[in-house]
Parts: structure tokens; sequence; C-alpha cells
């Protein structure tokens, strides 16, 4: 009787653990299916936004090709320079500096967001080749100051010309910021600095996160390819693009100062008209760069503020909060 019971208690035992096994095994087996289906699921997902890129890209790049034969074509045609209108001897006088032009229209014939997608593939595109690309508004200013910098050097002397610009020492940033911002002081010193800069109108936010494009709808855009060999050297862009003077930083002194923005907060510069500065600055922002920067602004470019309904805590929200910072002189 002993033996029986004996066999009997390991025959409940043996069935309770082949019980658990059971539903160990269907347990693995349940949530092996739903690993398996998010996995599925992931990929689907992973599949579709690879898809969604590459139709974009292939958006793009058609656009930027187009572009490119349209450039080819152009520069095949012959012509005589005095009989070219002032913004085909502008892009003319840019090629004999070694640039490559993109034209890509006028500008009410395309949005901010569409440009600034083109510019960053372009640029991509660019920085392969040893060339930093710069988007410019072809309007009456822009096309003016480049005739006036560099018409009297067409032939021979053209490239000579460059190379002294680009042999030009930098000059002190800090320096020059630190003075037009004290002058700025001394020059409303009647006022209340809190009133007439920090905290006016302070409900106006900017939020740049496209390349702006307003007061250019009938102007010529193109995309500027600069024959600038890295990145890091982007602030030589003021050696052929002439730009300043009356209430802004001479050129020279532009140049200093995005190259001082640059090595500091790696800010690059990528649109230009004959008034206007547009900087791309996708770096973490704290709030105190954004303090700091947002003096300097005032130091460099006082319109933006003076005569806008900006104010200093606008221009700080906004340069902490954009992808891109403007600036305009009057």
């Amino acid at each position: 009787m002993a033996k029986t019971h004996e066999e009997e208690g390991m025959s409940g035992a043996e069935f309770f653990g082949i019980l658990f096994g059971v539903a160990l095994t269907i347990s693995f087996i349940i949530g092996s299916i739903v690993i398996v289906m998010a996995r599925r699921e992931q990929r689907r997902e992973a599949e579709k936004e690879r898809k969604w890129m590459e139709d974009k890209k292939d958006e793009i790049d058609q656009i930027v090709k187009e572009r490119e034969q349209r450039l080819t074509t152009e520069q095949e045609k012959t012509f005589n320079y005095e009989e070219l209108s002032s913004k085909e001897k502008a892009l003319y006088i840019l090629r004999k500096l070694g640039c490559e032009i993109n034209v890509i229209g006028p500008a009410n014939s395309i949005d901010s967001h569409k440009l600034t997608q083109i510019y960053e593939v372009d640029q991509n595109k660019k920085l392969k080749r040893g060339r930093i690309s710069v988007v410019v508004a072809l309007d009456d200013l822009f096309v003016d100051n480049l005739l006036i910098e560099y018409e009297s050097y067409l032939g021979e002397e053209l490239q000579s010309y460059l190379q002294s610009k680009l042999a030009m020492p930098l000059l002190d940033a800090e320096d020059i910021l630190n003075s037009r911002l004290e002058w700025i002081k001394e020059n409303y010193e009647d006022m209340d600095w809190d009133e007439a800069f920090v905290q006016r109108k302070r409900n106006t936010v900017c939020e740049l996160n496209d390349i702006p494009l307003s007061g250019h709808q009938e102007d010529t855009l193109a995309i500027i390819a600069l024959p600038i060999d890295a990145l890091s050297k982007a602030y030589d862009v003021l050696c052929y693009i002439p730009f300043g003077g009356a209430n802004s930083p001479e050129a020279m002194e532009h140049r200093s100062i995005i190259k001082y923005w640059m090595d500091k907060f790696s800010i690059v510069p990528v649109f230009f008209s004959g008034s206007e500065v547009v900087y791309q600055m996708d770096v973490d922002k704290t709030s105190q760069m954004a303090n700091e920067l947002s003096l300097q602004h005032l130091a460099y470019c006082e319109a933006t503020i003076t005569q806008s309904d900006m104010g200093l805590e606008n221009i700080e929200f906004s340069i902490e909060r954009s992808r891109f910072w403007y600036f305009w002189w009057d």
C-alpha cells in the first residue's frame, strides 16, 4: 500500500509539473507573438518614414537639378557685357569670382519652407565639393553694391582684388560690438533703458524656423555656391558679397563678427539681400546664450529693435526658439 501511495504522489507532482510547463510555454509563445507583431509594426512605420524621406529628397533633388541645367544653358550663351541688364551683370561678376549660380526665380514663386529645404539640400551637396552655399535676393541694392565693388576690376585685376580682400586681417569682433553698444547707450542716455529696449512691446514674438522672404516677392532668388573650401571659413562670404556701410557695420566688420559668432556659437550666414542678413543657428541655446546674443543683436543691428515692435526680451525669446536669426538695416 505504501508503494501505491508513493506512486500516486509522484503522478500528482508530475501532472502539476507538466501543467506548469504547458502554461509557461503558452506564455512564452504569446509573448513572442506580441514581440514579433510589435517589431513588424515598427518596421512598417520605419519603412513609411523612409519612403516619405526618399520621396521628399527626390522632389528637392529634381528642383535643384532643373536649376543646374538652366544654369548650364545660360552659361553657354554668348553675350556682350554692355548689353546685359544690371542683374545679369551681377550674376556674370559672381561667376567670374568663381561662384556657381543656381537661379531659383522670383520670390513669389516659392515659399520660405520650400526655399529652406532647397538651400539645405544644396548646401550639403556643395560642401562635399568644397563649396559654401548662401541664398541671395537680387534686389536693386544688392546688385548696385556688387557692381560698385567689382565692375571696375573686371578683367585680369578681378582675382587679384579678391585675393587682397581674402588676405585682410580679421578685426576684434567683441570690440566692434561693445563699441557699437556703448554708442547706443550714450545716444539714448536720456531714456529709461528697460522702457526703451527691454520690456517694451513684449507681446510681439517672432519665431523663425525658415528663411524669411518678406519684402522680396518681386526679387529674383538665387543660391550662390562660393569657392570657400570649408564651412569653418564661411565668414569669407563677405569678400565675395559686398555688404555693409551706412547704419550697419562695414563689410570687413561683418566678416569679423561672423567669424566670432561661428567660433563661439556655431552660427553661419545663409541669406543676403541688399539690406538683410540671415544666420542659421541650429544649436542648443541656453537662456544665458540667448541673453548675451540679444545684446549683441542690438549692437549689431539697432534698427531691428528701434524701428520695430521688438524689444530685447522678444529678441531673446526668438533666439532661444528659432533656427534662423534675422537682421535688416534701413
